[in-house]
């Protein structure tokens, strides 16, 4: 029987958004002393957040495609939901900062950015940085960067749903495994042959993350709980060591570093996926307590909201970090100081967005599934029949 709610993966689905804002704000900080670079250097790492949104989605998103392959109206109704909960915020975003305030504001948008933007609108800046990193979707005003991960997400909702309903479900598994062993060559080639963002922003290499979290869906649904608890625990323990090895050897782990790009993909993978697992079955122990914090369970519900909105804010407060510098006593007040205003302002940010997004959520009823609740996956959060979802669901088997 499987588990209809899940409060614990939107508590990882927090922490992972913490994750994040950690890289994106914390490790921008100033640092200068031996102490303050390692701490900016494990803040440099929350690049890996995004690894653990790619391992929930194909997670979620597997179970939700394996448990209504027999619905007659499984493209129709997989895909509606997905728009109507990943559209309307990310389209709002582009519409405003595109075709409205330059309007009002000529020149707001830089010539980079706005010769750039069809990628953003077709869900392929991932494309745009594969030669050049982030920086043609970064502005002065509007930031973008963070955008290509929403791609990867997308292209992985349009394609997964025809292979989960093309391969028989007890050939999915060793699918998913061909796909993770395929992960770290097609990184070396990728490094090799385009360069050295390749293998952080182009979709086949990031696949491999996203077979992780398809193959623990499978896991649930076909190995008794004592096998896939105990792989979780070893997943966790080779990927934490994995992970923990490469950093020390490497000084850090930036994320376009060889050691990062093309090798600490795969232990984030294993060791995600043992979490997520873990997590999964967590109802009733004191990880599963953690994890039902509210704390997390707010950053998780609104998750989507503040990851699109981040990087916008992220312009804004740049400009602040220099002053910030000039009157905290130390590093490590100014950079607590900085992210967690940050953290805030996003999340009032996002708070407000989910009254916008809530409106198309209702819509949502039109293609429920006819059987119960299902989650939306990734960065979203919801559950069917409430648009203030408080917890990630997954189909009862």
């Amino acid at each position: 029987m499987l588990r209809r709610r899940i409060a614990e993966l939107d508590g990882l689905r927090g922490i992972a958004i913490v994750l994040v804002l950690l890289v994106h704000f914390g490790a921008v900080y100033p640092a200068h002393a031996f102490g303050e670079r390692l701490v900016q250097s494990l803040m440099t790492v929350g690049w890996c957040g995004v690894d653990l949104f790619f391992v929930l989605s194909g997670f979620l998103i597997t179970g939700i495609l394996l448990d209504t392959r027999d619905d007659p109206s499984y493209f129709r109704k997989f895909f509606a939901r997905r728009v109507l909960r990943i559209f309307p915020l990310y389209y709002a975003v582009l519409i405003g900062a595109f075709l409205i305030v330059p309007v009002w504001v000529p020149g707001v948008v830089d010539d980079g950015l706005r010769s750039a933007q069809t990628s953003l609108w077709c869900y392929l800046s991932n494309l745009n940085s594969i030669v050049s990193g982030a920086a043609p979707m970064r502005g002065t005003v509007f930031n973008f960067a963070h955008f290509w991960s929403l791609a990867i997400e997308e292209q992985f909702y349009l394609i997964w749903p025809f292979v989960v309903i093309w391969v028989k479900p007890k050939w999915l598994p060793k699918l998913c495994l061909g796909l993770i062993l395929l992960g770290i060559p097609t990184r070396l080639a990728a490094y090799y042959w385009i360069g050295p963002f390749a293998p952080y922003y182009f979709t086949p290499c990031r696949v491999e993350t996203l077979a992780w979290g398809a193959l623990c869906a499978t896991m649930i649904r076909n190995q008794p709980q004592e096998y896939w608890g105990q792989f979780a625990r070893w997943a966790v323990a080779i990927g934490a060591t994995g992970v923990t090895t490469l950093f020390m050897a490497n000084g850090g782990l930036h994320f376009i570093a060889p050691a990062a790009t093309i090798w600490s993909q795969t232990f984030f993978a294993v060791a995600f996926s043992g979490c997520v697992l873990l997590a999964y079955d967590s109802e009733s122990t004191r990880l599963g307590s953690w994890l039902r914090w509210h704390v997390l369970q707010t950053l998780g519900k609104y998750s989507y909201g503040i990851y699109v909105m981040h990087g916008l804010l992220q312009v804004f407060l740049w400009q602040f970090v220099d002053d910030l510098v000039r009157v905290a006593p130390n590093y490590y007040v100014g950079v607590t100081c900085y992210v967690a205003a940050c953290g805030v302002g996003c999340l009032c940010l996002a708070r407000v967005t989910w009254e916008f997004e809530k409106m198309f959520l209702k819509l949502k009823s039109y293609f429920d599934y006819d059987t119960p609740e299902h989650q939306t996956p990734v960065l979203a959060i919801e559950t069917v029949n409430s648009p203030s979802g408080e917890a990630s669901t997954i189909q009862q088997a």
